[in-house]
């Protein structure tokens, strides 16, 4: 059996040295890469004014009271988002 791997061995030594040895070198090239990088500090972006679906009953009476400011700070916040995201957009 060990024969046999001697002969597998230089057998395959044999087939390797035919491999061509001449090929051309690696060539290294430097190339710019657009990377992104944040355009505004993450302690500067609004925070989400909170949900008030818990607090909503069903009567209309009760919820407009709830759903009218609601609609007001949801309108400056995405008048804040929109400010930030034009910033980020110049």
């Amino acid at each position: 059996m060990r024969t046999f791997h001697r002969v597998l061995i230089v057998g395959a030594l044999v087939a390797l040295s035919a491999c061509r040895h001449d090929q051309p070198a690696v060539e290294v090239r430097s190339v710019e890469v657009p990377v992104a990088v944040p355009c505004l500090p993450a302690d500067r972006i609004p925070d989400e004014p909170p949900l008030v679906a818990p607090h909503l009953t069903g009567d209309p009476a009760h919820d407009i009271a709830i759903i009218a400011p609601s609609a007001l700070l949801l309108r400056d916040w995405g008048r804040q988002m929109h400010a930030a995201l034009v910033a980020c957009a110049d």
